[in-house]
């Protein structure tokens, strides 16, 4: 992504901080009447102004008759602005879309500004406004501008009559991304004005990033990208599109095989055929002549690299990628291969059964590397009956000092119906830990019934004095107590 994108994302934030967010939630006055709320608006304290907008955010529609005294505490400049009003007037929705139009004339940039954030707040409801916010894409203050694309982008298919002011976005240098972004929100009826975006070198970055949001549904775009792919300069964009759209980009194998013969293309190539998958298998021979590179130097010494997003790229593909084990396994052996975590999991999802992998498997989960120990537990989980010699080694884990990993140890050894007295038990005691317990109720949550020796102890957890912990608690008693 363009640095250039995120800098007036970032003074945004800086400048007006959206809505009443979780560490906000902590400030809110005890429950308050519309009414009371309206006059509390007019207060001369700020905090109580800012207590008023939010306590009129947990009211949502039913706020409307403030509408007059949030719009007013927007356009405010004897004193501060309210912060929250933006929030207050979103969480309105559709009643307060006329006077938020009506403030997008106004003469000060901040308030248009305002007004757009509380649109983008408002999201699809916001649609009736999608024109008058279309015509800030041109507003002289860039953030303004910006704020507009955001909002498009929040109201999604609405925003059809914005596609056109959005087209014409794309090549400004700082907010031709965001533009793509409300585009690709747009949906399918944007698509035409993204593939003729992707012939023009000012927008042709933008409409590929654009593409590449839309996913799967930019898949009438694969011929275009298939000739970007050939253009200098074209290569990366267009691949990356080519990966989110997925097995619909299947057309696009053979131009992206005869990539992974240069160093240039090769790992792009190999991330967009990760994204088509199993219907990438006839790049199977060309992503294992460069999964490994040997080199000599000026010496003769020889050297090793490893093409990771080859790595990614064979597990995407699957059981078509058997030819590749013997070298993923090749690969776990070699001190200057550093994809273990990737490689476990590829060998997993390629053929769990063949010789060596469940060995190599085992060897990950005695890894220094947290990344592989991670992926070989996770690995174990998808493998059935191939798993069970790896059992033993799963239940060193249960003693691992990560929580998190004990605690997905614990998971995985319950669900495959190995040693799952031992499991649970592990998972009982890392309830009364502090430290441990979130991972454990994680656990529980996820296990459901299969875990209902854990019971008692999640239930003493329901009254804990760290609210997100007793609602944690909750769940997982909730889970546990769920009917097959």
């Amino acid at each position: 992504m363009d640095i250039r994108r995120l800098a007036p994302v970032i003074l945004i934030a800086l400048w007006a901080p959206h809505g009443a967010g979780a560490a906000d939630a902590e400030k809110r006055v005890p429950a308050a009447s519309v009414a009371e709320l309206i006059e509390r608006l007019g207060d001369r304290s700020e905090a109580r102004r800012e207590d008023a907008a939010i306590g009129l955010i947990d009211h949502g529609p039913k706020a409307a008759p403030a509408l007059g005294a949030l719009v007013g505490a927007l356009t405010d400049t004897a004193r501060l602005r309210n912060k929250y009003a933006p929030g207050a007037l979103g969480a309105v929705g559709a009643a307060a879309v006329p006077a938020l139009t009506e403030l997008l004339k106004h003469e000060k940039a901040y308030t248009r500004f305002e007004a757009l954030r509380a649109l983008r707040t408002m999201g699809p409801p916001a649609a009736p406004a999608a024109q008058a916010i279309a015509k800030q894409l041109k507003d002289e203050n860039r953030y303004v501008a910006v704020n507009a694309c955001l909002a498009l982008e929040s109201i999604g298919p609405g925003a059809k009559p914005a596609i056109g002011a959005l087209a014409e976005a794309l090549a400004n240098r700082y907010h031709g991304e965001d533009a793509a972004a409300a585009l690709a929100a747009i949906g399918p009826e944007a698509l035409p004005a993204l593939r003729k975006a992707l012939k023009d070198d000012a927008t042709f970055r933008a409409a590929a990033e654009g593409l590449e949001r839309m996913g799967p549904a930019a898949a009438p775009a694969v011929p275009d990208l298939i000739e970007a792919l050939g253009q200098e300069g074209r290569f990366r964009p267009a691949a990356a599109a080519l990966k989110r759209i997925g097995p619909g980009a299947k057309p696009a194998v053979g131009v992206l095989i005869k990539a992974l013969d240069a160093e240039t293309t090769r790992d792009a190539a190999a991330a967009a055929l990760t994204g088509i998958g199993p219907a990438a298998q006839a790049a199977v021979p060309a992503l294992l002549r460069g999964l490994k590179t040997t080199r000599k130097d000026a010496r003769g010494r020889e050297s090793t690299t490893w093409s990771t997003p080859t790595v990614w790229a064979l597990g995407a593909i699957g059981p078509g990628a058997k030819p590749g084990v013997c070298l993923l396994l090749e690969a776990l052996k070699d001190r200057s291969f550093h994809a273990h975590a990737e490689a476990i999991a590829a060998l997993s999802r390629i053929d769990p059964a063949a010789e060596g992998v469940t060995a190599a498997i085992v060897a990950g989960m005695r890894s220094r590397e947290r990344g592989a120990r991670a992926a070989a537990v996770a690995a174990l989980l998808g493998m059935g009956e191939a798993a069970k010699p790896a059992g033993a080694a799963l239940k060193e884990m249960l003693a691992e000092k990560d929580a998190g990993l004990r605690m997905e140890a614990a998971y995985v050894l319950v669900r495959l119906g190995l040693h799952a007295d031992e499991a649970m038990q592990a998972v009982t005691r890392a309830l009364a830990d502090r430290d441990a317990r979130s991972a454990a109720l994680g656990a529980v949550e996820r296990l459901g019934p299969a875990a209902k020796s854990a019971a008692a102890a999640v239930r003493k957890l329901t009254t804990d004095q760290d609210r997100r912990l007793a609602q944690a608690a909750a769940r997982a008693l909730e889970a546990i107590e769920a009917k097959d």
